[in-house]
């Protein structure tokens, strides 16, 4: 018997948990060290009503009673502040465990309470980061879920592009403690070589945790002795601070300061502040990608804007400039076509009257007004040709190209008469287009193939086609003298050309022509050659 008295006795002075006696009058009859740990020395516990404890311990017991006598709840979890030091204590009661006596058990579930609510808090926290890409306000939200949590004091601190250290958010239960924290930093701002806190942590990206704010540490941060004296009244015990670290670019830092709690940091604090610190740059760095794609979008909206403008400008001054064009040479060539018929005529009627009476060289100048006679004539007429066309409305019908060709190669007949010419026609298709415009780029590019060509004893024209996407890809090649790629930007222009008149007849308009045309159907020009090699002439019209 003594044996398992003894034993008893050296559980209860050892448990690792609180217990209490209590009898029914609710006075504490016996209590173990753990419980005097929790509640109280023996002296101010032992033969005391509970109500009779100081305050805390007796709200604490207030609460477990009422909770037994109109709930019939003997176990639960309760707080108990005593000192600044809060503790979280989960309880049992066993009623009438001998007699009329009631035995309390108390675990001290402080140390898991704590770890519980930091990863409440970093879900939390976590929850705000993915919530908005407004970083400014999700960082003061991630300060303000701090306090009084997991902190007194909780502050942000960002690096802004000159390098200086800007404060973002300050927290504090006490709002007026708050504006305070401000005032003392309009008056003091952060020193980016400072030796401590967010200063040292974002130069050398690695946290800090001071379990006991000594004030060595105070005056080494101060800026002078009033700023010593200030910080001093905040009452700074424990400190850990963390910084922003992503895509290797320190962004900020993060502090949280124990103050009047009482409260200490410690290593799980610390492991949950630099999770905190990792996630935290992640979503700035995401809302500060955000905001320079946006930025960039902008930007290229405002510069295609600005682009669509001009070219909107640019456009209709081309188009009133064309017009100004095609109406001068419209104007010209109408008012040129008489004169040079009556030069024309006259220079014919010369030599039928008075021909045989001039010599030889007056029929020569005679003949040689014939000719530029007919020369500006058919210029002029090709001139007017070209001027109608931006002005002549597409009369679109099913047209086919292969019998385009055969037409033109009929058209042109007399000029082939006499020459070896090997024709390849490719099965050529059908397209939607003006038949009589489409007919002038056929018969005008078949006609440059037989003129350029005219030097070879063996000419090769090739006509042929193919589908790209929505276009049809037409060109004609021959073996004729070819060009000059350097010039070839001057092919479809109006009067270029890249032989001479005495080489080659022409004036310069049936490329021109070609590409208008084209142009109004929706295609493009191209020319390819190469001297004394032959050219190809490229053009697209829409799939049908």
């Amino acid at each position: 018997m003594d044996r398992a008295l003894t034993m008893f006795k050296a559980m209860w002075e050892h448990a690792l948990d609180g217990k209490l006696v209590i009898d029914a009058d609710g006075v504490v009859v016996e209590a173990n060290p753990t419980a005097e740990r929790l509640f109280g020395p023996r002296e101010t516990i032992i033969g005391r009503s509970f109500k009779e404890l100081e305050p805390a311990v007796r709200d604490l017991f207030v609460d477990i009673w009422q909770r037994m006598e109109h709930d019939n709840q003997t176990n639960g979890r309760v707080s108990l502040s005593r000192t600044r030091d809060r503790r979280v204590l989960d309880y049992r009661l066993v009623p009438n465990f001998v007699e009329d006596l009631t035995l309390a058990i108390f675990i001290d579930s402080t140390d898991a309470w704590e770890t519980e609510e930091l990863f409440t808090y970093l879900a939390e926290a976590s929850e705000v980061l993915g919530a908005s890409l407004d970083y400014q306000t999700t960082l003061a939200s991630i300060a303000r879920l701090a306090v009084p949590r997991l902190a007194d004091w909780a502050s942000v601190d960002m690096v802004a592009a000159d390098g200086s250290i800007q404060k973002l958010a300050t927290e504090h239960i006490d709002p007026s403690k708050v504006q305070y924290s401000w005032e003392l930093t309009r008056r003091y701002p952060i020193d980016p070589n400072g030796p401590a806190g967010a200063p040292a942590v974002i130069r050398t990206r690695k946290s800090e945790m001071v379990p006991e704010i000594p004030d060595e540490m105070l005056v080494a941060v101060s800026q002078d002795e009033e700023a010593l004296q200030i910080i001093r009244t905040l009452g700074l015990k424990s400190l850990i601070c963390v910084p922003m670290v992503a895509r290797d670019r320190v962004l900020g830092a993060i502090s949280l300061v124990f103050a009047e709690s009482g409260r200490r940091y410690d290593k799980r604090y610390l492991v949950m502040a630099e999770e905190l610190g990792r996630r935290a740059a992640q979503a700035v760095d995401n809302a500060m990608l955000y905001r320079d794609a946006q930025d960039a979008a902008a930007q290229v909206r405002a510069l295609n804007e600005d682009l669509e403008n001009r070219v909107e400008v640019r456009t209709a001054q081309l188009q009133e400039a064309n017009r100004e064009l095609e109406s001068f040479s419209h104007a010209v060539s109408h008012d040129l076509r008489a004169p040079i018929r009556h030069i024309g005529g006259f220079a014919d009627m010369l030599m039928r009257k008075a021909g045989p009476e001039l010599n030889e060289a007056g029929q020569r100048y005679v003949r040689i007004i014939q000719d530029a006679a007919k020369l500006a004539g058919k210029l002029i007429d090709d001139l007017l040709a070209f001027s109608k066309m931006s002005r002549t409305e597409l009369r679109a019908s099913k047209v086919s190209v292969e019998r385009l060709v055969a037409d033109a190669q009929h058209e042109l007949s007399p000029d082939i008469e006499g020459r070896t010419i090997e024709w390849q026609v490719a099965p050529l298709p059908e397209v939607s287009g003006d038949p009589a415009m489409l007919r002038l780029v056929v018969r005008n590019l078949l006609s440059n193939a037989l003129k350029y060509t005219r030097q070879r004893e063996d000419a090769r024209i090739e006509i042929g086609c193919t589908e790209e996407g929505s276009d049809y890809h037409f060109y004609v090649r021959d073996n004729g003298v070819g060009f000059d790629m350097r010039y070839a930007h001057k092919l479809f222009g109006v009067f270029q050309r890249l032989h001479s008149a005495e080489e080659f007849e022409g004036n310069g308009i049936g490329l021109a022509l070609v590409q208008r045309v084209v142009y109004r159907h929706g295609g493009r020009c191209w020319a390819e050659g190469e001297l004394d090699r032959g050219a190809t002439f490229h053009f697209t019209l829409p799939v049908a």
